[in-house]
């Protein structure tokens, strides 16, 4: 039994945390990323788009996952309500409601995006003082003209459609989400159902299924028991064997999702899967 007084302990814990931060680089309080950095952020998204046959596309954030609106157009309070963003050949447009809007303008000038307070997303006790905007006019706004649909581009869209289905089964499965040209869902199919590792699920079983539907990509997606999405070892070599074999059949690998309860990991979001750029 320790028997070392209580203030002893938390005084030693104290001094390791002292430690790790002398010995941790100095940061750069006042730096930010230049425009030009947001600019070229949103020209290979746009260039994406018209690869794929979209002239505009959603992403979205919340209180969950901030990636998206902020590395496009900049931070955005997302801890007080929802903000999406439309972007498309007019650049980069914030979509928010009433005091995500105004905080939102205060940061969108340092990535040169335009903010849109819209209606869709008023919180239910704001009351504008000004006239709210509609969804529709900000996307044809970002696109220059009218479009018949809009691209999904935040993977947190995709594994909403997938957890209520897989991300609390007992047992480990995998599984693919097929798509067409234009990133439309064309069939899901699972796979593997048991211990999963990157022997078990081989990339001649998910090419197969994806040239037999004519998918254009597809993203594949596991689920862990245990509650934990982190990726293993397995996770990430099965991740790299099925990019390989994309390259090589001509079909990409958009993302790699790990499923677990109500949350996931994206192999995509986290880096290790790089969109491919237009040539």
């Amino acid at each position: 039994m320790n028997s070392q007084p209580p203030f002893e302990a938390h005084r030693q814990d104290l001094d390791k945390v002292l430690r790790v931060m002398q010995e941790a680089p100095a940061i750069d309080r006042d730096y930010m990323a230049p425009r030009e950095e947001f600019q070229a952020r949103v020209r290979r998204t746009n260039q994406a788009l018209q690869r794929h046959g979209h002239t505009v596309g959603l992403v979205f954030s919340d209180e969950h996952y901030a990636g998206d609106v902020p590395y496009l157009g900049g931070n955005t309070n997302i801890s007080i309500e929802q903000v999406a963003g439309i972007i498309g050949p007019s650049g980069f447009h914030v979509v928010a409601g009433l005091e995500g809007g105004y905080v939102a303008e205060q940061l969108a000038d340092r990535a040169g995006a335009t903010v849109h307070k819209v209606e869709l997303l008023q919180l239910a006790d704001e009351k504008y003082p000004i006239r709210a905007e509609r969804l529709e006019d900000v996307i044809r706004a970002a696109a220059g003209k009218e479009v018949d649909h809009i691209a999904l581009l935040t993977p947190r869209q995709v594994a909403e459609y997938l957890l209520p289905e897989y991300g609390s089964n007992a047992v480990e499965q995998f599984g693919i989400l097929m798509l067409d040209s234009k990133n439309r869902v064309l069939r899901i199919k699972l796979l593997s159902v048991g211990s999963l590792n990157s022997t078990v699920v081989h990339p001649r079983e998910v090419f197969r299924e994806a040239a037999a539907a004519a998918a254009a990509a597809i993203i594949l997606f596991h689920n862990h028991p245990s509650g934990d999405p982190s990726p293993s070892r397995d996770d990430f070599q099965l991740t790299d064997r099925m990019l390989v074999a994309g390259e090589i059949m001509g079909i990409d690998v958009l993302d790699h999702l790990i499923l677990a309860d109500q949350t996931y990991y994206s192999m995509t979001e986290s880096g290790h899967i790089q969109p491919r750029r237009s040539e």
